[in-house]
């Protein structure tokens, strides 16, 4: 599966996530700005996401906000795995938070098909969201 972190959260994330999954391989993970731009559209990443095949993390309100852009993940064909931050983050609590999910998203990538949405909820559990 290929994994995409989006531009709200430093590719340094996606970097470390890809260098621990070197060992087995069965998932390649990068970040939007690697791959397309840092100032990419919405409407931009999904399509790039979708062309190959892949699930998005993102921190952006948008993407759970605007009707378009659920339409868009319905009619591409991705998976979405949202956190939503409290107003203060601190930026450790959200890699701990943020691994946690990883983990337990990478059963997901292989037993469920896509379009699929999941809510990181604050102690790293994933929740099935409806899209």
């Amino acid at each position: 599966m290929k994994v995409y972190f989006d531009a709200n959260y430093s590719q340094y994330i996606a970097r470390a996530f890809n260098f621990f999954e070197l060992t087995g391989r069965e998932n390649e993970v990068f970040s939007t700005v690697q791959v397309l731009y840092e100032d990419a559209s919405d409407e931009e990443i999904v399509k790039y996401v979708a062309e190959n095949k892949g699930v998005l993390f993102t921190k952006d309100s948008d993407f759970v906000k605007v009707q378009l852009i659920i339409e868009l993940m319905k009619s591409y064909n991705i998976g979405l795995f949202y956190l939503k931050t409290p107003k203060k983050e601190i930026y450790w609590d959200t890699i701990l938070i943020l691994t946690k999910a990883y983990m337990k998203s990478r059963l997901i990538f292989q037993t469920k098909y896509i379009p699929y949405y999941y809510e990181i909820m604050s102690n790293g559990n994933i929740k099935e969201r409806l899209l």
